[in-house]
């Protein structure tokens, strides 16, 4: 048994080095390897976060939360079916459906939602006009979620006659704030730097281990 911090590190490290063991690569695959961090890169800012990839997600997301306390998968709940290996095997892309056609009238909220995403009325995002400076981005990554809206109902509270809806409900009830920092894998770290990449003479040698 590890019992320590440096005991896995000694385990971890090649003997006479200060190289960890770790996966290594033919350099000629360098390119392939930038490329991916790259895709996954570009697949989070224009595929997972896309405005209708999030507008849906939000919508499957309450269409679950409002189904949890009256929808039983051999009874347990959506959440806790996760817990049972028989219920969570019923928790598949079809749930939607089945809770589209239960006949329990306590699922009307949860029906109402299905039918907007099938209809395509998806949530919609809210477009700021106007870009934060790094002193504001910093000040926004210490805020939750309901301290934002506490800060934008200070404002809403001094404009709400110049608007035709209850602001204050929309902020408290309606609204979603998600914070995301989208990058390549390692925040302002450059993952290849991490990778270790071997010469065709390396692969075939031991020089590699030296």
């Amino acid at each position: 048994m590890v019992n320590s911090e440096s005991e896995r590190k000694n385990i971890c490290c090649l003997e006479g080095t200060k190289k960890h063991l770790m996966i290594c690569y033919p350099e000629k695959l360098v390119t392939s390897v930038i490329d991916f961090f790259r895709t996954r890169f570009t697949m989070f800012t224009e595929v997972y976060t896309h405005m209708a990839t999030k507008g849906a997600e939000f919508l499957l997301r309450d269409i679950l939360v409002k189904a949890e306390p009256y929808f039983r998968l051999n009874n347990y709940s959506i959440s806790s079916a996760i817990t049972d290996p028989d219920a969570f095997q019923l928790l598949t892309d079809s749930i939607i459906d089945v809770i589209e056609f239960s006949e329990n009238p306590m699922l009307a909220e949860s029906k109402g939602l299905i039918h907007r995403f099938k209809g395509r009325d998806l949530y919609m995002p809210i477009d700021s006009p106007w870009r934060l400076d790094d002193a504001e981005e910093k000040l926004l990554e210490n805020m939750s979620e309901m301290e934002m809206k506490q800060a934008l109902l200070q404002v809403a509270r001094l404009c709400k006659d110049d608007v035709s809806f209850d602001v204050e409900r929309f902020i408290l009830e309606e609204l979603i704030i998600e914070q995301r920092l989208i990058h390549h894998g390692m925040k302002r770290e450059n993952p290849t730097n991490f990778c270790r990449f071997l010469s065709k003479h390396q692969i075939l040698t031991s020089e590699s281990l030296q």
